[in-house]
């Protein structure tokens, strides 16, 4: 309940003012949260290897997944996939 109550509060920023925020993306299927996760740990290991701090902020799914929020980031309505 805290942490509903706290991203209900208009005032709480869930990045913390951040100067980056990278929402990763990937094409609906079975293997999706496994493709994004590993491309998201990769980028978390180079960042640090470049001295840069990162974090993984998961409650931020809904927010990725609001309508309003994909419009505004370009996300496309639909994404096919292409068999190789």
């Amino acid at each position: 309940m805290g942490l509903k109550k706290r991203l209900s509060d208009p005032n709480y920023n869930i990045f913390s003012n951040m100067p980056l925020l990278i929402f990763v993306s990937g094409i609906k299927s079975p293997y999706a949260i496994y493709d994004c996760s590993m491309a998201v740990q990769n980028m978390m290991l180079a960042a640090f290897t470049l001295g840069v701090g990162s974090c993984w902020i998961g409650t931020a799914v809904g927010l990725a997944n609001d309508p309003k929020v994909k419009a505004e980031l370009e996300f496309p309505a639909t994404t096919k996939s292409t068999k190789q």
